[in-house]
Protein backbone atom coordinates (compact mmCIF):
# COMPACT_ATOMS: atom_id res chain seq x y z
CA UNK A 1 0.00 0.00 0.00
CA UNK A 2 1.11 3.62 -1.12
CA UNK A 3 2.04 5.84 1.94
CA UNK A 4 2.11 9.44 1.28
CA UNK A 5 5.35 10.06 3.29
CA UNK A 6 7.09 7.76 1.52
CA UNK A 7 6.52 8.90 -1.68
CA UNK A 8 9.30 11.79 -3.23
CA UNK A 9 8.14 15.14 -4.00
CA UNK A 10 8.33 14.21 -8.01
CA UNK A 11 5.31 11.81 -7.01
CA UNK A 12 3.99 14.62 -5.03
CA UNK A 13 4.07 17.08 -7.23
CA UNK A 14 2.53 14.75 -10.07
CA UNK A 15 -0.62 14.14 -7.88
CA UNK A 16 -1.07 17.53 -7.17
CA UNK A 17 -1.17 18.75 -10.46
CA UNK A 18 -3.66 16.22 -11.29
CA UNK A 19 -5.82 17.73 -8.62
CA UNK A 20 -5.11 21.31 -10.21
CA UNK A 21 -6.99 18.85 -13.11
CA UNK A 22 -9.95 18.24 -11.63
CA UNK A 23 -10.33 21.70 -10.23
CA UNK A 24 -9.72 23.59 -13.31
CA UNK A 25 -12.28 20.65 -14.66
CA UNK A 26 -15.17 21.59 -12.29
CA UNK A 27 -16.09 17.61 -12.58
CA UNK A 28 -16.76 17.36 -8.96
CA UNK A 29 -16.45 19.68 -5.32
CA UNK A 30 -13.00 19.03 -4.57
CA UNK A 31 -14.05 17.32 -1.03
CA UNK A 32 -15.04 14.97 -3.44
CA UNK A 33 -11.47 14.68 -5.49
CA UNK A 34 -10.57 12.00 -3.63
CA UNK A 35 -12.93 9.41 -5.14
CA UNK A 36 -12.14 11.05 -8.37
CA UNK A 37 -8.32 9.81 -8.27
CA UNK A 38 -9.70 6.81 -7.05
CA UNK A 39 -11.88 6.36 -9.74
CA UNK A 40 -9.68 7.62 -12.77
CA UNK A 41 -6.32 6.68 -11.20
CA UNK A 42 -7.37 3.25 -9.14
CA UNK A 43 -5.73 4.33 -6.03
CA UNK A 44 -6.54 3.04 -2.91
CA UNK A 45 -8.89 5.29 -1.08
CA UNK A 46 -6.43 6.12 2.42
CA UNK A 47 -4.10 7.65 -0.54
CA UNK A 48 -6.16 9.34 -2.34
CA UNK A 49 -7.76 10.88 0.87
CA UNK A 50 -3.99 11.80 2.13
CA UNK A 51 -3.32 13.43 -0.92
CA UNK A 52 -5.95 15.36 -1.08
CA UNK A 53 -5.93 16.47 2.54
CA UNK A 54 -1.89 17.41 1.74
CA UNK A 55 -2.79 19.48 -0.95
CA UNK A 56 -5.51 21.36 0.63
CA UNK A 57 -3.12 22.21 3.18
CA UNK A 58 -0.46 23.71 1.09
CA UNK A 59 -2.86 26.19 0.17
CA UNK A 60 -2.35 27.38 3.59
CA UNK A 61 1.85 26.66 3.22
CA UNK A 62 1.71 28.88 0.44
CA UNK A 63 -0.55 31.60 2.10
CA UNK A 64 1.96 31.95 5.03
CA UNK A 65 4.95 32.75 2.69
Amino acid sequence: MKNINTIDQQELNYWYDELEQIRDSGVCNMWGADQELIREHGLEKDFAKDLLLSWIKSFNKTEEK
